[in-house]
């Protein structure tokens, strides 16, 4: 009987020293220490003429859903620079508050039971397939939100348990950027393209590097 139970134990312990093992190489292994890594400070700094700047973190999941894009990009003729975010704080941060306050927009009521009532002339449908642009050429994405505790701190002018259309994509103007200080990053993924020291492509979030790297590759 003890050596059953001792069996049990060594094994109990292979398995959790297994799941930290795959714990710690999915979220903590920095999967693109290989590549040009640089500050932000520097972005304007390089010497060729044009190229990629990626922001992440390693431990982001939206990072991780396009990893083999970002490595694919990595080996070919393009040239591509890496800024960890989780080490270089050295950026202006974005006033999304400020964001989904003034474009959120109130289209429903949450029901008693969890079902949505939209006001005329909405659905979930009309934001799923947004094809309006922002003054920046960008394409609005927006998510469904029901409002609750949370989300009252996001968007000041929302009411607990009616339903809103809470903007994704945020307005930048990368263009008029030269210095680095100036550089403002809504969040992580972030894809810069610079040419001439200026910034020409601006690419946020996983779904949007996706289809501009599909697309060049």
């Amino acid at each position: 009987m003890k050596k059953i139970q001792k069996y049990i134990w060594i094994v109990g312990v292979v398995i959790i020293v297994f799941l930290f093992g795959m714990y710690w190489l999915i979220h903590m292994k920095d999967p693109y220490t290989a590549l040009n890594s640089i500050r932000n400070k520097d972005i304007f700094e390089q010497e060729e003429e044009e190229y990629y700047v990626y922001y992440y973190k390693k431990d982001c999941p939206y990072c991780v859903r396009i990893e083999n894009l970002i490595m694919q990009l990595a080996e070919s003729e393009e040239s591509l620079y890496v800024v960890n975010m989780g080490k270089d704080q050295n950026t202006k941060s974005y006033d999304w508050n400020k964001m989904h306050a003034e474009e959120d927009k109130e289209i429903g009521i949450l029901n008693l039971d969890s079902s949505i009532t939209f006001y005329e002339g909405e659905s979930k449908e009309k934001y799923q397939n947004q094809t309006d642009k922002n003054k920046y050429g960008k394409i609005k994405r927006y998510d469904i939100v029901e409002a609750d505790d949370r989300y009252v701190l996001k968007n000041s002018n929302a009411r607990i348990g009616y339903v809103y259309a809470s903007i994704q994509t945020p307005e930048i103007g990368y263009e008029e950027m030269t210095d680095a200080e100036e550089i403002v990053i809504a969040g992580v993924p972030t894809l810069l393209h610079i040419k001439n020291g200026k910034i020409d492509g601006f690419y946020f979030d996983a779904p949007e590097i996706a289809e501009h790297l599909e697309d060049i590759q």
